[in-house]
């Protein structure tokens, strides 16, 4: 089996309709045979938190005004003894706990909205 990550794209200008090859074909992408072990991890665009987690991490954030990093060692704190599988899998489903560039990107956006209704 093959994988093919392939976009073709085809442009016809209207001055080229005279020419004997009016249609330009661009093909962008790759081909990666299956005996290449393709070791890829899907990327988070979605934070998936429990309601009660994520109200957690923002009152941390307006109570102690703590960092996003000293808030996800909070979150990593109830898994205290737990083995490696049950974090690695905590971390996939992002239910408990999220990677950092997520959680910064919820406390910046709480940041944001708290700013906008104190200004208005």
């Amino acid at each position: 089996m093959h994988l093919y990550q392939v976009r073709v794209k085809s442009k016809v200008y209207l001055f080229s309709l005279t020419t004997s090859h009016p249609l330009l074909i661009k093909i962008y992408g790759t081909h990666t045979p299956s005996n290449i072990i393709v070791n890829s991890t899907p990327k988070i665009k979605r934070l998936n938190l429990l309601k009660s987690v994520r109200n957690n991490v923002l009152l941390n954030r307006k109570v102690d005004h703590k960092s996003a990093k000293e808030i996800k060692l909070k979150l990593l704190a109830s898994m205290n003894g737990a083995n490696e599988e049950t974090l690695s899998q905590a971390l996939s489903n992002q239910r408990t706990i999220c990677i950092d560039n997520k959680l910064k990107q919820l406390v910046a956006k709480d940041d944001k909205k708290l700013k906008d209704h104190i200004s208005s």
